[in-house]
């Protein structure tokens, strides 16, 4: 759509500038017959000259995209104030007249003229070429803010050109990380300061926001995700903050920080899997521990807990407990680690040690930040069982099974014993300390040819009952003598029951007298001088 503006100029203006974003032609600083009004809109706007004579000329413009409203233009003239200075004016078209927008100048030599005619910045290059200035005009309309942007450059000692022209929006960005595992830093930048701004401007969902501070055109806060398996959206709601010329902010861009990819627990025991809400115990994957004696023995089994999922795995401190009817006969001697990393793995150990025959059963859970395995339960069991368990005694003293070393006080080192006298005697006592029937005992010896079983013990002994042997030692030649005493019997874990046992055979004594070196025969009865048995007269 073409449109036509006319301008009241108070000054002859300098040459023709060029489109938005090109450097334009040179401008005779000293005198100048013809004005440019260049307007700029949004990013495809395009420029078109303006052409007139006096103090009057018509300028033509397009827009394409953007509504006319937000163009506006600027004019570059003479300056009416000094010679070699060069005034730019911008100007919107819905104001009157030529009056333009207060500048900010960001750097060179440029100046507010303070003309009570127009608002603009004036550019005082001097005699050099090489000056430069750059200028930022605001302005509001409509409810938005807008920029216009643009350098100044003498280039020769009468020109001069102006470059780097550009059009913004006010704007405003909320910059946060892609992803969270918990609370995080946010923060909110606008490209201008702006006053009013405050937490509740910014509208989240899934967090809370707390620790809001900052001023003028950056500002901080926290994030804390209500829920951490969701993620976290932040978006700052239009026209609720003004910036010095009073405009409103526009609304930000959407900002979605994501949820931390998710763990997955799986549990294994004896490297076969185990469901979770598994209630049929099985041998294959150790849920069911087999049998342990009572009430002294026990059974241990290790599960491993892996994370086969891309986030970390959060089990928390103890995260292994035991619950159901029989959860007392089962304990956790390993706990687990508190977080197991993605592809990472941790084992936890229980202990079965019943204390009634018969199934035991419970459940063990595993607490965990699984989306929908937690906690990871399932079933376990075990059997009490009764088993009869041997023990043997000497001198009531207990004779561990494998003892090699004989000793008097058990009576396994029988005592020194002569080769023709007889034999020596040492009982030995077989206990049944388990809870069962101690069945098919037989004792047999590894020497038995200065060794004997004279007394063999019974077949069987009931749970808490005893039997004995008698076991003789009859050397048949000097010396120390060793052997061993076996006894077989239906113990589960020491069958057969062995320790070692030894003795010493020593010779008879031999009685002999003389008489003058001459022996006396035992019995005799008949004196004789040379054995001194006749004392003469």
């Amino acid at each position: 759509m073409l449109k036509n503006i006319s301008y009241r100029l108070s000054k002859s203006v300098v040459s023709l500038l060029l489109a938005l974003l090109f450097v334009v032609p040179a401008l005779t600083v000293t005198t100048a017959t013809k004005a440019e009004a260049q307007p700029f809109t949004c990013a495809d706007a395009s420029i078109a000259e303006g052409y007139g004579s006096g103090t009057s000329y018509n300028v033509s413009y397009a827009t394409r995209s953007c509504p006319s409203s937000t163009t506006a233009y600027y004019n570059v003239r003479n300056s009416p104030n000094s010679t070699n200075r060069v005034e730019v004016v911008m100007e919107l078209p819905v104001w009157d007249g030529d009056r333009g927008v207060n500048p900010t100048i960001e750097s060179g030599p440029c100046f507010d003229p303070n003309d009570s005619f127009f608002k603009g910045a004036e550019f005082n290059p001097g005699t050099g070429a090489g000056a430069s200035c750059t200028i930022s005009y605001k302005y509001a309309e409509g409810g938005s803010r807008y920029f216009f942007d643009f350098t100044m450059t003498r280039t020769a000692t009468t020109t001069i050109a102006l470059s780097n022209i550009s059009a913004r929006e006010l704007t405003a960005a909320i910059t946060a990380p892609a992803q969270h595992s918990g609370a995080f830093a946010a923060s909110l930048a606008f490209n201008d300061n702006m006053s009013g701004v405050a937490a509740g401007d910014i509208a989240v969902t899934n967090g809370t926001i707390s620790g809001f501070s900052g001023s003028g055109s950056s500002y901080n806060f926290t994030v804390t995700p209500n829920n951490g398996a969701n993620p976290v959206t932040l978006q700052l709601n239009p026209g609720t903050s003004t910036d010095t010329l009073g405009g409103n902010n526009p609304r930000s861009l959407l900002v979605t920080v994501a949820a931390p990819p998710p763990p997955e627990i799986d549990i294994t025991g004896n490297s076969n899997p185990i469901a979770d809400g598994s209630t049929t115990p099985s041998a294959t994957n150790f849920t069911d521990f087999g049998s342990a004696v009572i009430p002294a023995g026990s059974v241990s089994r290790t599960f491993t807990i892996a994370n086969t999922g891309s986030g970390l795995l959060t089990l928390g401190t103890n995260a292994a407990s035991l619950s159901g009817t029989n959860a007392a006969d089962f304990s956790v001697t390993t706990q687990p680690s508190t977080t197991i990393a993605a592809g990472a793995t941790s084992t936890v150990v229980v202990l079965f040690a019943p204390s009634a025959a018969g199934a035991r059963d419970a459940t063990l859970s595993i607490a965990n930040d699984d989306s929908n395995e937690s906690p990871y339960d399932f079933a376990i069991t075990g059997t009490g069982s009764t088993a009869p368990e041997i023990n043997v005694t000497g001198n009531s003293q207990n004779i561990i099974d494998g003892d090699t070393t004989p000793a008097v006080a058990d009576g396994t080192r029988f005592a020194s014993t002569n080769i023709a006298s007889g034999a020596t005697s040492q009982t030995f006592t077989i206990q049944n300390t388990g809870n069962a029937t101690l069945t098919t005992i037989v004792a047999s010896l590894s020497n038995t040819t200065d060794f004997s079983i004279t007394t063999s013990p019974a077949a069987s002994v009931a749970a808490g009952g005893s039997t004995t042997i008698v076991v003789a030692f009859d050397p048949v030649t000097v010396g120390l003598k060793t052997g061993s005493i076996s006894i077989t019997s239906n113990d589960s874990d020491e069958n057969p029951y062995t320790f070692a046992i030894e003795g010493t055979g020593t010779a008879a004594p031999e009685i002999d007298m003389t008489g003058n070196s001459v022996s006396i025969v035992d019995g005799d009865s008949s004196p004789s001088l040379a054995d001194y048995t006749d004392f003469g007269t």
